[in-house]
């Protein structure tokens, strides 16, 4: 296949290097875009801080890692939202309850657009724990276009998207201690969590804004025809 196709579109840059040694000339990095929400407005400080996971659950994405890191952090005035369904709730759901935390945690299950931008608008950090391998996921850019400061596993596509301590914190896949202590720090430090979440809107709205994709994936395809 890769003898006969004019271009090879990949979405990160993660893999770029392994499809360039055999696809000399073909290969063009267009990172995946969003459509951008309005500029989020400042959140105010004080009261139980939001953390949001959003996603599958299933075993790989790591929410099991942000429910003991809740319960790490049993002093810090936390709530947990974890969005999405799979085959892994259920255990999610065990964990919660043998830790004692269904006070400080909750599911909600699949959301329609408008109660996921007000979970969004809520959250003050976003978490991405994921353990094994991770594409260029979606909801990572979407929590830093609503301007939240993320940690995520350095691990992926995540990888090519956050600039740790920049627009968003890394710690080493699976590593509770540092999942803990970025919380920490964080919940801790408000002004941190401003710049952070500063920062990652405007990564947003320089790489991964849906216009941009548009744009140069048409550009693409342009070059191909007049090739023809």
């Amino acid at each position: 296949m890769r003898r006969t196709v004019s271009s090879i579109i990949l979405v990160t840059p993660t893999i770029e290097r392994d499809f360039r040694a055999f696809c000399k000339g073909k290969v063009r990095v267009i990172e995946n875009g969003i459509t951008l929400p309005e500029k989020p407005k400042e959140k105010g400080s004080g009261g139980t801080l939001r953390l949001l996971c959003t996603g599958r659950a299933d075993r790989q994405k790591g929410f099991q890692m942000a429910i003991r890191a809740i319960n790490e952090l049993p002093d810090i005035d936390l709530h947990l939202d974890i969005v999405g369904t799979g085959d892994y709730l259920g255990e999610l759901e065990k964990l919660v309850s043998r830790l004692n935390l269904v006070d400080r945690v909750t599911f909600r299950g699949r959301v329609d657009d408008d109660e996921l931008y007000r979970l969004y608008s809520k959250a003050e950090i976003y978490l991405i724990p994921t353990l094994r391998f991770e594409g260029l996921p979606l909801a990572l850019l979407e929590a830093m276009a609503h301007g939240i400061p993320t940690i995520s596993s350095d691990i992926g596509g995540n990888s090519d998207v956050i600039t740790h301590g920049k627009d968003g914190l890394f710690v080493r896949p699976g590593n509770l201690d540092e999942l803990v202590e970025a919380i920490n720090n964080l919940a801790s430090d408000s002004s941190t969590r401003k710049s952070l979440g500063n920062a990652a809107r405007d990564t947003s709205e320089r790489r991964f804004d849906k216009k941009r994709m548009a744009k140069d994936t048409e550009g693409v395809l342009k070059h191909i025809t007049e090739q023809n």
